[in-house]
């Protein structure tokens, strides 16, 4: 799916996953330029509502003051958004429990089937939009908006030569399941938590 100019288009809702946050409960400069994306396509009237999600990565070696979402649901109302038109997820700590989450939770409840994911850059837009593809299934329209980048030259290139294995391993995670069954993929995600929780090695 191409990225189109979607700032003349309309759509319920754009999500913001998480991308780490500080000790101090601060946002990473990746996260903040997806939340002022958002925010500026819900000033636009691109989107009606936004989605914050996320509690904390899952191999965080702290616990931090708040969650991710509610570090970024601060910075939104700080900037002008209302609270009746944010809502957070704040228990996953992967993309896909992400999801899977935002999907059962938000989406399917308030009837939203029209949603722009932010992303930090175009390296991580294929794996994201597969993901949104398995996640959400064939009944959703989905879009993907990509913010500024903050990433330097050397940053760059060495997280897009990560993301290649990146997108292998997401592709293989979704194998023979259908695109839609959130359900099963949340089950088969947290038992892969659970076995990366097991096999992580002290830090």
């Amino acid at each position: 799916m191409a990225i189109k100019n979607i700032e003349n288009m309309n759509y319920d809702v754009a999500i913001v996953l998480g991308t780490g946050i500080k000790k101090d409960g601060s946002l990473p400069e990746s996260c903040l330029s997806n939340l002022k994306t958002a925010i500026k396509l819900y000033k636009n009237k691109t989107v009606t509502k936004l989605i914050l999600s996320g509690k904390w990565s899952w191999n965080c070696i702290f616990v931090p003051p708040m969650t991710e979402a509610a570090a970024m649901k601060q910075v939104a109302l700080e900037r002008g958004v209302p609270e009746v038109d944010i809502y957070t997820e704040d228990q996953s700590v992967t993309t896909v429990s992400n999801l899977c989450h935002i999907k059962e939770k938000i989406l399917i409840p308030n009837h939203f089937q029209n949603v722009i994911l932010i992303c930090i850059s175009e390296i991580v837009k294929d794996r994201n939009e597969y993901n949104l593809k398995m996640v959400l299934g064939p009944e959703y329209n989905y879009e993907i908006a990509l913010a500024e980048s903050v990433y330097d030259p050397v940053k760059y290139t060495e997280l897009k030569a990560i993301e290649v294995d990146k997108l292998i391993n997401c592709k293989n995670f979704y194998i023979d399941i259908a695109p839609g069954d959130h359900q099963t993929i949340l089950r088969k995600s947290d038992e892969d938590l659970q076995k990366n929780y097991i096999n992580r090695k002290p830090r």
